[in-house]
């Protein structure tokens, strides 16, 4: 009689450590996003949308424990905010040298594709290898868009124009 209410007293103990945690609210996670990265992140009405949005969402349904704030943000500010340690993190990652403050990542949220899109009279010429055979053209790059190594390199002959838009 003495062992079995000992017993229970024990259970009782081992569940009301357990219970709090188990009640607790879930961890509010911030992260800002790009607000303008479509069709990756991107505000439209309003609601903000894209491909890492959902991406996000979805991994989010498979932690409880946590609660997932997606917030947009203007990439730069999103970067100011990263430095400065006021959100736990801001996608997509945009790791280069010169942001030490940003951090590897276990896993990339996916390979994103770069294009390149031209008038109709720019391609009249044939321009297979680039990027060399677009030298001498206006090229406009969306501000804090990551170029490669190769572009940025001062070994080649840069377009005339190659400036953020």
């Amino acid at each position: 009689m003495q062992a079995a209410i000992t017993a229970r007293l024990c259970l009782t103990l081992a569940l009301l450590g357990v219970l709090p945690t188990a009640l607790a609210a879930p961890q509010t996670v911030i992260l800002y996003g790009d607000d303008d990265y479509a069709p990756y992140s991107y505000v439209e009405n309003g609601v903000f949308k894209g491909m890492y949005v959902d991406l996000l969402r979805a991994a989010a349904t498979r932690m409880p424990e946590y609660r997932l704030d997606l917030q947009p943000r203007p990439w730069k500010r999103g970067l100011d905010a990263l430095e400065k340690g006021q959100v736990f993190g801001l996608f997509p990652p945009g790791r280069k040298t010169e942001r030490p403050y940003v951090q590897p990542y276990s896993a990339m949220l996916y390979r994103e594709s770069v294009v390149l899109f031209c008038h109709d009279a720019v391609m009249r010429t044939p321009r297979t290898h680039f990027p060399t055979d677009f030298a001498g053209l206006s090229i406009g790059v969306n501000t804090g868009f990551l170029l490669s190594e190769k572009l940025m390199a001062p070994t080649w002959k840069r377009p005339r124009a190659m400036k953020p838009i």
